[in-house]
């Protein structure tokens, strides 16, 4: 019942591979695509910097399992996130201030901005076909 009810992207990629990954995407001008089949997977955007190109274009997808994109300090980040069945999840502010955001479903959609800016510095485009996504700040 849960394969016939997630959508196609959930198992797109199962041919990228199966465990845990760290993503950490340089600062490019070029889009970064990083993909994964089952597992856990983490997208650090530690060494993209405020001051590079604007908009900075990353896409990850996960098939089964659950993805994190960890935001640092002063960055400013877009994420476009899908999910066919799961969550998302997003956790923000600091340990005395954090703020936390959950939905759960079927065919999840929501865009968030993350970081003290209006004008993301890095958009990142997330899907997961069945799991959770977390967008998380330090």
């Amino acid at each position: 019942a849960l394969a016939a009810s997630a959508p196609t992207v959930a198992f797109s990629n199962l041919s990228e591979g199966v465990g845990d990954r760290a993503w950490h995407p340089a600062e490019q001008d070029v889009p970064q695509t990083y993909s994964l089949g089952a597992g856990d997977a983490t997208l650090d955007l530690g060494a993209v910097k405020p001051e590079g190109p604007k908009e900075q274009p990353i896409s990850a997808s996960l098939s089964l399992g659950e993805l994190t994109i960890v935001v640092p300090d002063g960055l400013t980040v877009r994420v476009d996130a899908k999910v066919g069945t799961g969550e998302i999840v997003t956790r923000t502010g600091s340990e005395s201030g954090r703020k936390t955001n959950e939905q759960g479903g079927m065919d999840l959609q929501d865009s968030v901005l993350v970081g003290p800016g209006t004008t993301p510095d890095a958009v990142v485009t997330a899907d997961v076909g069945v799991g959770s996504l977390t967008i998380v700040t330090p």
